[in-house]
């Protein structure tokens, strides 16, 4: 058993090796090693609260102490669908996005307080990308163009 601290929840794991970035994990600094991921994590009351699952590798080598565990909710969840047809369905947009801000709605030529998010890159073939969504664009002076605002699912 290792003592440990739970450093931020809600963080989004970016792609290493996924399919897609894994969302909504819980940072801790439990040293989690090849061979231990899975292990449980657990808060002060005994409540398990999540699996361990990933960690960030220094480029050194070993561990930075930046471990990620899937939320206990989220493995509620999906397991049973794993379990039963040996797989989860992950909704998945293909693509990442900025938050607007007063900045970037001026230079859209947008109100100071509008509010959305401007895509900035696609996922080839992804369903944003099928759909017909537009990321920005770098011209050849290095000028950013254009990019979907969305502002409502």
């Amino acid at each position: 058993m290792t003592s440990s601290f739970v450093s931020q929840v809600g963080r989004l794991l970016p792609e290493v090796g996924n399919a897609f970035p894994l969302p909504n994990m819980i940072q801790t600094d439990a040293v989690i090693n090849p061979g231990n991921s899975g292990g449980i994590l657990v808060n002060m009351q005994g409540k398990v609260i999540g699996m361990n699952t990933a960690t960030i590798n220094s480029q050194l080598g070993g561990s930075t102490s930046l471990g990620f565990a899937i939320p206990s909710k989220t493995l509620l969840r999906e397991v049973p669908d794993i379990i039963k047809k040996g797989t989860y369905p992950h909704p998945w947009l293909g693509l990442s996005a900025i938050t607007l801000t007063s900045d970037l709605n001026e230079a859209a030529g947008l109100k100071p307080n509008f509010r959305g998010i401007i895509v900035d890159s696609l996922a080839k073939d992804g369903p944003a990308n099928k759909a017909g969504i537009h990321g920005r664009n770098i011209d050849e002076f290095l000028q950013v163009h254009g990019g979907d605002i969305i502002t409502a699912f």
